[in-house]
């Protein structure tokens, strides 16, 4: 259950002076009404405690507007007690009395309107110092008691005021309904209230630097971009243009990245080593510092954490405003809204692992709504000026700064565990801990946090460790879910999760929810994404790369319904359909595939194009020695008919030495994709061979018992989905030989395959074999290595053998 909790600002002159004003009239009526009252009214004495609570005496009291009354609630030792009359006991005849005899504080209804004044002050300063952003989840031991405390009632009081009376309703508490109408309430509403000032972080000290310095303006990366006018002749040769990507001689990008940047449409640009040349406003730059200055847990380390927050590790800074310089230029091509494929981000080895990367993109997300929020509310306030018959026109023309719909950042990750930290690591940027609060965030831990019995799992992984690999114990953290979507809107001092997509500004999401709703609602909240950010491709890979491309291919469409947008305020370029030369795609993955180069080479950015192209060294040095592998070349004519012309040479060239003796019993035949597994299983099942079947669709039982059959050699052939293996790492024994139909995406799964085979001997050594065709190279780069595999793709030979 939600706690309610105290959201007052500091005190200031016009709050003093009208708290002042309506304190006197209160005391002023009140002394009226005890003279009318039998047995009087008395008031607390507001010198000892907080005085935004005045109650009267047992006598009747005239009803008060707007209090909550709640029940009275019992100390331990049987009463209730005030903190602010903390040692004094009540005395019929309207005097205080002291535990010890003495004369308590006096409380007559003319109370000195100079100790008022003075304890209205201290109380609010109090209230000020105590506030926190982390007392709204701490359950009720935690805010609700630092609310009573605060208002000057003891643990078992929880009296309401008339806060209006005193001029202090700003002070008054939230209740959970009132969040609810809060979260729920109209955006537009919300933001209209906002034009006074940005507190998230937009910047007001950024915008009017820009405004008052035309070389600030120039160097504005924001609004360089999206004010960029595209002709007609622009938009055909970006849609007609061939993607020509040359090696760049950008030596901060040589020297950051193990392997070599390639450009298209645009230079490299120059990596600041500070926020502050990035466009990055003040309070950003602080509250990112702040995130990276929490102490790093030691890798490896399988503790419980304090708390979940505590559970995502950020390293230090220590290139200047970055962690390292990857993250710098990696930083400085998003800032400049470049298209940026990185197929080289590291797989976690840890629990929790530092994801640098990660933290780049979410702090470029987040410091482009802000900048757009605050274009908007500008604007917005600009209207509101004029008067209520204003159009969307200015001195400098027409006021475009708004899109079909509200979405403008798109996140797609795989699972919730890296849902749930790109969206802590946003709250961390975009809420201030004083005056920030984050809608629903309890509610967000207990779906997308990880499990509830934390340490009963930490301690499993742990137990597992010495058999899992470590990057598959972090890459499996926390909550697995693949199927989710969150909405996230950003106000003027809250961070609304759980937003109708309509009325946000960051959709996070797995492809298969978005997929799955696209069929249902269509695509016109799509119409306005403006950056899209795909992270962990190569989990993704794993999952269905089908989802993603049917997303990606809804972006930017103009829509088939008006969704209560002002079209006077419609950017330009959205207007035309050019949408798509706008938008920035970001792309990571642990390994480059056909299908993300595909997919990047469809991208039409008119800011450029960066991708960094890796030189693999392969891992045939991390397999065990007398292992014969023989690699195979099938010829095959075009990718469409690659499935058809596999299966073809397995069934004409290996069946044969798998069914005539050539190989013996205990075969573990490995298919990279379900569906060449499908096409094998058919084909062994009418050769009538009696063998096992492993895939990602086999349940847990299903699976020890073919393993457990294969190891004692009551199976001679085994199928085998790299999919499953992503997912299980399963042990197979038994293993003698192993044929790959086809090479894995993941280039260590190879050799951790290859090494479950048994101890080989001088008499019997175990073989393998390896089919691809050209179509392969990305995969055979990882295996063999990048010079070796273009000598094999192009090379006369079809069949080379590494021992």
């Amino acid at each position: 259950m939600r706690t309610s909790t105290l959201c007052a600002p500091g005190p200031t002159v016009a709050t003093i002076r009208d708290a002042m004003g309506a304190l006197a009239r209160a005391l002023k009526s009140r002394k009226r009404c005890a003279e009318d009252t039998p047995g009087g009214a008395t008031l607390n004495a507001l010198g000892g405690g907080d005085p935004g609570c005045l109650r009267s005496a047992p006598a009747p009291q005239p009803a008060v507007p707007h209090a909550r009354r709640k029940r009275r609630k019992k100390s331990s030792a049987g009463g209730s007690r005030s903190e602010a009359g903390a040692g004094w006991r009540r005395r019929s005849d309207g005097e205080s009395e002291g535990s010890d005899g003495e004369p308590g504080p006096p409380q007559a209804a003319g109370v000195d309107a100079t100790k008022s004044y003075w304890a209205l002050i201290d109380s609010l300063e109090e209230t000020r110092g105590r506030r926190s952003v982390g007392d709204l989840d701490r359950g009720a031991g935690g805010a609700g008691g630092r609310k009573a405390e605060a208002r000057g009632l003891g643990d078992g009081e929880f009296e309401d005021c008339d806060l209006d009376l005193l001029g202090l309703e700003h002070m008054r508490t939230h209740t959970a309904a009132e969040d609810v109408k809060d979260a729920t309430s109209d955006h537009e509403a919300q933001d209209a209230s906002s034009d006074e000032e940005i507190v998230l972080g937009a910047e007001g000290e950024l915008e009017a630097a820009a405004e008052d310095n035309p070389a600030s303006k120039e160097s504005d990366l924001w609004r360089l971009h999206f004010s960029h006018e595209l002709s007609d002749d622009d938009v055909v040769a970006l849609r007609d243009r061939k993607k020509e990507f040359r090696s760049t001689t950008n030596k901060q990008l040589k020297d950051a990245w193990p392997g070599e940047w390639r450009l298209c449409g645009c230079d490299a640009p120059v990596a600041p080593s500070n926020l502050h040349e990035c466009g990055i406003g003040n309070r950003l730059q602080t509250r990112w510092r702040d995130m990276h200055s929490q102490e790093a847990m030691p890798p490896g380390k399988h503790s419980l954490p304090k708390s979940v927050e505590d559970n995502l590790l950020f390293r230090p800074l220590e290139n200047g405003d970055f962690v390292d310089a990857q993250q710098r230029t990696f930083f400085s091509l998003l800032a400049n809204y470049k298209d940026v494929l990185l197929p080289a981000k590291p797989y976690p080895n840890s629990i929790p692992a530092p994801d640098p990367l990660r933290d780049a993109y979410v702090l470029h997300c987040v410091n482009h709504i802000l900048r757009s929020r605050f274009a908007v509310r500008r604007n917005d306030s600009s209207l509101k000026k004029q008067g209520a018959g204003a159009t969307a026109e200015s001195d400098e023309g027409v006021l475009r700064d708004q899109g079909f719909t509200r979405p403008r950042v798109l996140i797609l990750v795989p699972m919730k565990n890296a849902a749930f930290q790109v969206v802590h690591k946003m709250m961390k940027l975009a809420v201030d801990k004083a005056k920030g609060r984050t809608h629903y965030r309890n509610k967000f831990v207990d779906q997308f946090g990880p499990d509830e019995v934390l340490e009963e799992a930490l301690k499993r992984i742990s137990r597992r460790s010495d058999k899992m690999p470590a990057e598959h114990t972090a890459l499996f953290h926390g909550n697995t879910e693949d199927d989710f979507s969150l909405g996230i809107r950003f106000s003027r001092m809250s961070l609304h999760l759980y937003e109708d997509f309509y009325s946000a500004d960051v959709i996070v999401a797995s492809p298969i929810s978005l997929a799955v709703m696209l069929g249902n609602k269509g695509a016109d909240f799509l119409s306005s994404i403006e950056v899209l950010v795909i992270d962990q491709a190569d989990v993704l890979t794993m999952q269905n790369w089908q989802h993603v491309d049917t997303v990606v291919k809804c972006l930017n469409h103009l829509p088939k319904e008006q969704h209560g947008t002002d079209i006077m305020r419609v950017h330009e370029w959205q207007l035309k359909g050019n949408a798509r030369h706008f938008r920035q795609t970001v792309m990571l993955s642990s390994f480059g595939t056909a299908d993300l180069n595909a997919m990047f080479n469809k991208c039409s950015n008119f800011g450029g194009m960066a991708m960094l192209h890796c030189w693999p060294q392969g891992v045939l040095g991390e397999i065990r020695p007398l292992v014969h592998q023989v690699f195979e070349r099938v010829n095959v004519p075009s990718l469409s008919d690659s499935p058809n012309a596999m299966l073809e040479y397995f069934k004409a060239k290996v069946f044969p030495r798998l069914n005539g003796g050539g190989l013996g019993s205990g075969v573990l035949l490995f298919i990279p994709h379900y569906f060449d597994f499908v096409h094998v299983r058919n084909f062994i099942k009418e050769e009538g061979i009696e063998h096992g079947n492993i895939s990602e669709y086999s349940k847990p039982r299903q699976i020890a018992h073919v393993r457990r059959l294969f190891a004692r050699g009551e199976r001679r052939l085994l199928l085998y989905t790299e999919r499953t293996h992503f997912y299980n790492r399963c042990v197979i024994r038994g293993c003698k030989d192993i044929v790959f139909y086809g090479l894995p995406y993941h280039a260590h799964f190879y050799s951790e395959i290859v090494n479950l085979m048994e101890e080989a001997s001088l008499e019997s050594r175990p073989t393998v074999t390896v089919l691809f065709s050209r179509f392969n190279l990305l995969e055979l780069e990882g295996v063999v290595g990048a010079q070796r595999a273009r000598k094999m793709v192009k090379g006369e030979s079809s069949a080379y053998m590494f021992c």
